[in-house]
C-alpha cells in the first residue's frame, strides 16, 4: 500500500495588532515569571533533595529571556521596516493600518499584472520580426 501524502495550502492572515498583542502578552508573562522566581526562590534558596523545580524554572527563565531579546530585535526591525515602506509611498505609518496599506499595494500589483497580460495578448507575435 502506498503512503499518499496530501499537501494543503493554507492562507494564514495575521494582523499587526495580533502580533503586538501576542508580543505584549509574552513580555508580561515573562515579567511575572521573573518576579515569581525572585520572590519565592531567591539566590540563597536551598531546595529539598530531589526538588529540581527552582533550578529548572530558572534555566527556563534564562532561556526565555534570551529568546525574548531576540524577538524584541525582530519586532523592532519589523516596525522600522513597516514605517519606512509606508513613508516611502507617501503615507503616514501612524494613520495607515498595515491591512489597509498592503491591500492597496496588492490591488495595484494585481491590476498591473492584468494590464501587462492584456497588453501581451494584444501584441501580434509576427510584429516582433518586422
Amino acid at each position: 500500500m502506498q503512503n499518499k501524502t496530501k499537501t494543503y495550502s493554507v492562507l494564514i492572515i495575521v494582523t499587526l495588532q495580533d502580533l503586538v498583542k501576542e508580543y505584549n502578552e509574552i513580555r508580561v508573562g515573562l515579567q511575572k515569571l521573573i518576579q515569581e522566581l525572585d520572590n519565592h526562590y531567591e539566590e540563597d534558596y536551598e531546595a529539598p533533595e530531589g526538588d529540581n523545580y527552582a533550578d529548572m524554572m530558572k534555566k527556563f527563565r534564562d532561556e526565555a529571556i534570551e529568546k525574548f531579546e531576540e524577538l524584541e530585535v525582530r519586532y523592532t526591525s519589523m516596525d522600522v521596516a513597516y514605517r519606512d515602506v509606508v513613508t516611502y509611498f507617501g503615507e503616514n505609518p501612524d494613520q495607515m493600518k498595515p491591512d489597509e496599506f498592503f491591500s492597496i499595494f496588492k490591488t495595484f500589483t494585481s491590476s498591473w499584472e492584468v494590464r501587462l497580460y492584456i497588453h501581451d495578448l494584444s501584441l501580434n507575435p509576427f510584429d516582433i520580426f518586422h
